[in-house]
């Protein structure tokens, strides 16, 4: 990831990098929560068009319910 990030124009120390990794931590720490009978979680880093997209995908067919 750290290297997809830096393709991205993003230093690797800052302070934005750091917040992609809390934000990937936090996505991946909710597959086992939120879909616990999937047992895959996909991850992933894009770059394109000067643009950094992160993607967290798990096997599990319901969409998660909302709570206020």
């Amino acid at each position: 990831m750290a290297e997809r990030v830096t393709k991205a124009g993003v230093a690797p120390r800052s302070a934005f990098a750091d917040a992609v990794r809390l934000v990937v931590g936090e996505l991946v720490t909710n597959v086992p929560r939120h879909a616990a009978h999937s047992t895959v979680a996909d991850v992933g880093v894009a770059v394109a068009a000067g643009q950094l997209v992160v993607g967290v995908a798990d096997a599990e067919p319901r969409l998660p319910e909302l709570t206020a």
